[in-house]
C-alpha cells in the first residue's frame, strides 16, 4: 500500500484527472478495470483448477 501511495504522489503533477474531466477527455479507468476483470475471470475459471498464491501470480496460465 505504501509502495502505491508513493508512486501516485510521485506522479501527482502527470494525473491531472480534473483537467481530463473539464475538456471531457476519457479518463481510461474503465476499460482497464474491465480487461483486468476478463483476464482473471479467463485465469482462475478453469474447472476443477486449483491455485496456489504462487501460482496464481505466474504470469501465464499452466495447462490443465
Amino acid at each position: 500500500m505504501k509502495e502505491c501511495v508513493r508512486y501516485l504522489a510521485n506522479k501527482g503533477p502527470y494525473l491531472r484527472y480534473v483537467q481530463a474531466l473539464e475538456q471531457g477527455w476519457p479518463i481510461a479507468t474503465g476499460v482497464v478495470e474491465g480487461t483486468c476483470r476478463h483476464l482473471i475471470v479467463d485465469r482462475f475459471d478453469i474447472t476443477g483448477s486449483r491455485w496456489s498464491v504462487e501460482g496464481a501470480e505466474a504470469s501465464s496460465p499452466s495447462a490443465p
